[in-house]
């Protein structure tokens, strides 16, 4: 199903790439009043980034197809200033083996368990004090990916349910924070449904710049178990949030279920939290728009689609 739903997507992005749709709040750069061109800039390296993360067969075979027939849709090479720390040798001359090996032990720690959490550290070798944290999303097909989506949207009714995934990625930044302040490097995190939610919560957790793209909510009691707040009736502050960034397609079922760009979500207990002026909506895909469109308004919710809105600045 989910190979289906991707060929559609792929097949919606190609058609809309003959048409350009304007923005109606866009100034003349074709951006939000709000975002400045460096802004933009870097949200396009973390849509890559977060694209770049799926890398199962299906993925690898789709993603090295498209730069031949939609340049903008090659995350690799639109994101070559980035590399992965654990497996490109090249990281080498941009930190010490003995920092690679403090970031490859906290991977192998956290990521790669039954439970399913995958993420992934790269370095910008044009800023080389900078990482990125990137938590991938819910492949299709793994049953963990399923049962922590679940788990952390049933939290509020049933305590103490909470989802290993979430508590493994908590710990996983948590421990790369401590690595990047003893080594002088920033921290920054970026993710893609769930791994929007995994972006939200260690976000949440260390404080630092964060980008989510069409990300999953979390609910109040997973936000306790996880140390953000003391009791589900605890609001989470603007100031908690100010560092979090959301990037949204409309009619994407998860993030805008009701199509009224009003932080609908299928479980109504498991919001978005990010900072209200960094809430970014792009267009839908040709002919994927309505509430009533299933299952081509789920190819809204696809990483390709946030990728080619972005480069095609389709901002609302």
């Amino acid at each position: 199903m989910r190979r289906l739903v991707m060929m559609i997507g792929f097949f919606f992005v190609l058609t809309g790439s003959a048409f350009a749709a304007d923005g109606s709040d866009v100034d003349g750069s074709g951006l939000p009043a709000q975002m400045t061109q460096v802004e933009y800039e870097y949200i396009l390296d973390m849509a890559n980034l977060t694209a770049r993360i799926y890398d199962n067969a299906w993925d690898w075979m789709l993603d090295r197809l498209a730069p031949f027939l939609l340049n903008k849709l090659d995350f690799v090479g639109n994101s070559s200033n980035y590399l992965n720390v654990a497996r490109d040798e090249n990281v080498l001359n941009y930190m010490t083996e003995a920092q690679r090996s403090g970031v490859t032990t906290l991977l192998d720690t956290y990521v790669g368990g039954w439970d399913g959490l995958d993420a992934k550290v790269y370095i910008n070798i044009h800023n080389p004090g900078q990482l990125v944290l990137v938590f991938r999303g819910t492949e299709a097909l793994n049953v963990n990916d399923w049962i922590a989506d679940v788990r952390q949207a049933l939290n509020i009714f049933v305590n103490s349910i909470g989802s290993v995934q979430y508590e493994k990625a908590v710990n996983l930044a948590v421990g790369l924070k401590a690595f990047a302040d003893a080594n002088s490097y920033t921290m920054e995190i970026a993710g893609h449904s769930l791994g929007g939610g995994l972006a939200q919560i260690t976000g949440l957790k260390t404080g630092v710049k964060t980008t989510c793209f069409n990300a999953a909510g979390l609910t109040a009691a997973t936000l306790v178990e996880q140390g953000i707040i003391d009791s589900a009736s605890q609001p989470v502050t603007d100031e908690m949030v100010a560092n979090i960034t959301h990037i949204n397609v409309k009619n994407c079922p998860l993030v805008d279920t009701d199509g009224q760009m009003n932080d609908s979500s299928p479980f109504a207990t498991c919001p978005r939290y990010g900072n209200a002026d960094k809430v970014y909506w792009l267009d839908h895909l040709m002919f994927c728009g309505g509430t009533w469109n299933m299952p081509l308004r789920i190819a809204n919710h696809m990483y390709h689609s946030y990728v080619y809105q972005l480069y095609q600045k389709d901002f609302l």
